[in-house]
C-alpha cells in the first residue's frame, strides 16, 4: 500500500501527458520549435533544384546606381536584359503601388505644385516622357509576376469594390468554404498599369513565430467574401508551368486546409493554408542587379528560370531570420517555397501525426511506469534516457526521409514527465520509509546493518513473515537480589553500563536486539535482514560478550559491589517475524518456537552452571565457528520429545587441550550413562572433575547418577529441569 503513491502518481501523469498531446498546449510549442530548428540544421539537406535564380539589388548595384528606388527607366533595362537573357518568368519581390517621380511628366506636375506656375521639360524626345507606361511595356512583353501585401490588420473590413485593380488569377469563387481560409483586410499592390500588363499579382507576405524565425509561408488569403488570392511563390510556379488553375482540398474535421493541387502537383499545407519550409543550406544563384544592367550576366545563368528579383541591402530591411541563418533575404524565403514544391520535399505535419504521438505517449509511458516503479534508479533512469532517445531518432528520421515535422518534445516530455514525478513519490516515499526504519531499529542494529536495510528495503518486510532466524537471550544471574540491595540510581548505572557494550557487541555482529525487558536482552541474526551465517554470528557475539564481561567484572564490582555473571540461550528455527502490537503500539519481534527454545536454553544455563547453551540447529549451522560440547538431550517444557543441547565453549580453534580432555571424558561418561553403564560413568567424571573441579555438567551428571535411587531409570541420560527440581 505505501507504493501505491507511486503508479498512481505515474497513471495520473500519463492522462495529464494524454490531455496534453490532445489540447496542444501553446508552453511546449518553443520547444517543439526548437528541435524541428535543430533536424533541419543537423540533418543532411537535400539538392536544391536550378529552377530558381535571384536577381539582387544588393549594396554594390545601390552603390553604384543610387539610392532606391530607381528610376522606372532602370527597372526597364533590367525587365529588358531579363528578357534578352531568357527568363521563363519575372518575379518582382518589389511592390510598383507609386508612379515614378523621376519620369519627365511626373516631375513637370511635382514642380508646378511646387512652384505654382506651369513648368515644362523641353528635350524629352516624343512618347518618352512616361516611364512608368515604359516599364508597363516591357513588363507585357514577358511572363511577369509583380508582388502585393495583404494587410492583416489596418483596414477596419475587406473592401473588394477598391480591389477592382486587382488582377491576381484566384482560386475559386463562391463562399461555401471561404470561412476556412485566412482572411485579409485589403490589398496593397502595383498601379493598375502595371497589373494589367504584368501576367499576375501575389502577394509576397512572410509568417514569424513568436520569437521572429520564419519556419512557414502562407500560400493563399481570402480577401472580401469571395476572392482567394495566391502567395508569390506559388503563383510563380503555376506561371512557370502554365497550369490554368489550382485546387484547394479543404478538411472540415480540422476547420481548415488540408493541400493545394496544381494539376498532378500536390502540396501539402498546415490547416491555415502554410507551406512548412524545408530550408537550403545550399544557397541560391544570386546575380548582382549591377551585373545584370552593365551586361555581365552570361545567358546560361538565367535562361529558363523563374527569376526572382528582391534586395539583400540591410539599408531595405528586408531580411529574415530563419533557422539555418539569423539574417535571410525575403526573396530566399520565397525561392525555398518554389524550390521545395517542384522537388515535392516541402515538410509537412500530417493529421494522424496527433494520434501517433498520443498512442506514442500511451505506450512507452505506459511501459516506462513498471520500470520505475520496480527497477532501480538507475535502470529507470537508462530506460526513460533511452526511450527519449530512440524518440529523438526516430523524430530526425522522419523529418530527413519522408519530411514529417514529428516533434519528439510532446512523448519526450510526456516520457520526462512521469519519470520525474514518479521518481519523486517514490524518493519522498523511500525517504518516509527509511526515516520509519531509522526510527524503528536505529538503536537496534548497527549503522552498517541499518544502512544495508535503507538500501535494500525490498530485502525484507515489516509485515508479519516466515524466515530462519538465531535467537539470542541473556539474562544476569540472581538479578533480583542485586536489584533490591542496589538504589534506583545506582541500579540505572549499573545496567546502562552492562547493557551497552553487551547490546553494542550484538550489533557489531549483524544482530538486531529485539529489546530489553529488566536484566534480559533478546536479540535476533536473519530479520529483519536475510544473513546467511546468522547462527554462526549469534555464537560469537554471545562469546564476545562473555570475554567482554570478564575484564568489566573486576570493575562493575568495584564501583557496584556486584560481580555480574550471564547465562546465555540460543537457538535457530524458523519463525515469525514482523510488526507486533496495537493499532497504535506496536514493535517489530520474532514468535515462534525457536523463541520458547531460545529462552529454555537460557533457563538450562543455572542447572548446568555454563555461561550459554545453544540448539542443535544453531550447533550445525554454525559448527565450523564455534568449540562446543554436546550436554545431552534435555527436555523442554512445550516439547513432547528431548532435544539435543550444547555448551557453547570458544571460537573454532581455541580450546586449549584441558578443555579437549573435559570434554572428552565428559562426552564418554554420557555416553556410558546411556548404556546404563553407571560405574564406568562415574569413573569419567572423576577424570573430567580432575581437570576442572568446578565443572557444572560434569557435577550435574554425577549428581544425577548418585541420586538414581534403586530404581534405575531408562531415560537418566534425558534431562529433565522439573524432575530435577522435584528430586532437589
Amino acid at each position: 500500500m505505501r507504493k501505491l503513491p507511486v503508479i498512481v502518481t505515474g497513471l495520473a501523469a500519463l492522462l495529464f501527458c494524454l490531455a496534453l498531446g490532445y489540447l496542444q498546449p501553446a508552453f511546449l510549442l518553443p520547444l517543439s520549435r526548437y528541435s524541428t530548428d535543430a533536424f533541419l540544421r543537423t540533418m543532411t539537406q537535400p539538392p536544391r533544384s536550378n529552377l530558381v535564380a535571384i536577381v539582387d539589388i544588393d549594396d554594390v548595384s545601390l552603390s553604384q546606381f543610387g539610392q532606391w528606388p530607381w528610376s522606372r527607366t532602370l527597372m526597364k533595362r533590367m525587365q529588358d536584359e531579363l528578357r534578352r537573357l531568357g527568363a521563363a518568368v519575372i518575379v518582382y519581390d518589389i511592390i510598383f503601388a507609386e508612379p515614378d517621380r523621376t519620369s519627365p511628366n511626373n516631375a513637370s506636375r511635382e514642380w508646378t505644385r511646387e512652384f505654382m506656375e506651369d513648368v515644362s521639360i523641353d528635350g524629352i524626345p516624343s512618347g518618352q516622357g512616361d516611364f512608368d507606361a515604359a516599364f508597363a511595356e516591357s513588363i507585357a512583353q514577358s511572363p511577369t509576376l509583380l508582388a502585393c501585401f495583404m494587410d492583416l490588420a489596418y483596414a477596419p473590413v475587406a473592401d473588394p469594390e477598391t480591389d477592382d485593380h486587382y488582377q491576381g488569377h484566384y482560386f475559386e469563387t463562391g463562399p461555401a468554404n471561404h470561412r476556412l481560409l485566412p482572411q485579409a483586410r485589403r490589398a496593397i499592390a502595383a498601379l493598375p498599369l502595371f497589373q494589367k500588363a504584368a501576367a499576375s499579382t501575389a502577394f509576397f507576405n512572410a509568417t514569424v513565430d513568436p520569437d521572429n524565425i520564419v519556419r512557414r509561408t502562407p500560400l493563399l488569403f481570402a480577401l472580401g467574401p469571395n476572392r482567394i488570392y495566391p502567395a508569390l511563390s506559388l503563383e510563380a510556379l503555376r506561371l512557370y508551368r502554365q497550369d490554368d488553375n489550382f485546387h484547394i482540398d479543404y478538411d472540415e474535421s480540422i476547420h481548415g486546409i488540408a493541400s493545394i493541387r496544381l494539376k498532378n502537383l500536390k502540396i501539402p499545407t498546415d490547416e491555415q493554408g502554410r507551406l512548412v519550409l524545408n530550408f537550403r543550406s545550399q544557397p541560391f544563384p544570386h546575380v548582382s542587379a549591377a551585373d545584370l544592367l552593365t551586361g555581365r550576366v552570361s545567358p546560361n545563368t538565367l535562361s529558363n528560370r523563374i527569376v526572382l528579383i528582391g534586395t539583400s541591402a540591410a539599408g531595405l530591411k528586408d531580411l529574415e531570420a530563419t533557422p539555418l541563418a539569423p539574417e535571410v533575404p525575403g526573396v530566399d524565403i520565397h525561392a525555398t517555397a518554389i524550390d521545395n514544391m517542384v522537388a515535392g520535399d516541402m515538410l509537412h505535419e500530417p493529421r494522424w501525426l496527433q494520434w501517433a504521438n498520443l498512442f506514442a505517449i500511451a505506450v512507452l509511458c505506459g511501459l516506462m511506469i513498471p520500470i520505475i516503479y520496480h527497477a532501480r534508479s538507475w535502470i529507470g533512469f537508462m530506460a526513460v534516457f533511452t526511450a527519449i532517445f530512440l524518440v529523438i531518432l526516430l523524430s530526425g528520421w522522419l523529418m530527413e526521409t519522408r519530411q514529417v515535422v514529428a516533434s519528439p518534445v510532446e512523448v519526450g516530455f510526456s516520457i520526462a514527465l512521469v519519470y520525474t514525478l514518479m521518481t519523486v513519490v517514490k524518493y519522498w516515499n523511500e525517504e518516509r520509509e527509511r526515516r520509519r526504519i531509522r526510527s524503528m531499529f536505529g538503536v537496534m542494529v548497527s549503522s552498517e546493518v541499518l544502512q544495508f536495510i535503507e538500501d535494500h528495503p525490498t530485502n525484507f518486510s515489516l509485515a508479519g513473515r516466515k524466515a530462519e532466524a538465531t535467537v539470542f537471550v541473556s539474562d544476569i544471574v540472581n538479578f533480583s537480589a542485586m536489584a533490591e540491595n542496589l538504589p534506583p540510581e545506582a541500579l540505572s548505572r549499573l545496567m546502562n553500563d552492562y547493557l551497552t557494550p553487551m547490546a553494542n557487541r550484538i550489533m557489531q555482529r549483524g544482530g538486531f536486539v529485539d529489546k530489553f525487558d529488566g536484566d534480559a536482552v533478546m536479540a535476533v541474526w536473519g530479520v529483519p535482514y536475510p544473513l546467511k551465517d546468522h547462527a554462526a554470528q549469534a555464537c560469537l557475539a554471545a562469546l564476545d560478550q562473555i570475554q567482554l564481561l570478564a575484564t568489566l567484572r573486576t570493575e562493575l564490582a568495584q564501583r557496584f559491589h556486584h560481580e555480574i555473571h550471564i547465562r546465555i540461550g540460543i537457538n535457530t528455527g524458523l519463525v515469525t517475524a514482523g510488526n507486533m502490537g496495537s493499532e497504535k503500539r506496536f514493535q517489530y519481534t520474532v514468535l515462534g518456537d525457536p523463541v520458547n527454545q531460545a529462552f529454555r536454553n537460557e533457563d538450562i544455563c543455572r542447572f548446568y552452571q555454563v555461561p550459554a547453551v545453544i540448539g542443535e540447529n544453531t550447533y550445525l549451522q554454525a559448527c565450523d565457528a564455534i568449540e562446543v560440547r554436546q550436554l545431552g538431550l534435555a527436555t523442554l517444557k512445550g516439547k513432547s520429545l528431548p532435544v539435543t543441547i550444547y555448551q557453547l565453549l570458544g571460537r573454532k580453534g581455541e580450546g586449549s587441550d584441558a578443555m579437549r580432555e573435559l570434554v572428552h571424558a565428559y562426552e564418554e561418561a554420557y555416553k556410558c550413562c546411556r548404556e546404563q553403564d553407571w560405574e564406568q560413568a562415574l569413573q569419567r567424571l572423576e577424570e573430567a572433575l580432575k581437570i576442572e573441579p568446578r565443572d557444572g555438567p560434569s557435577q550435574l551428571l554425577r549428581h544425577r547418577i548418585q541420586t538414581r535411587g534403586h530404581h534405575p531409570s531408562d531415560d537418566l541420560h534425558i534431562f529433565n529441569a522439573g524432575e530435577h527440581l522435584r528430586r532437589n
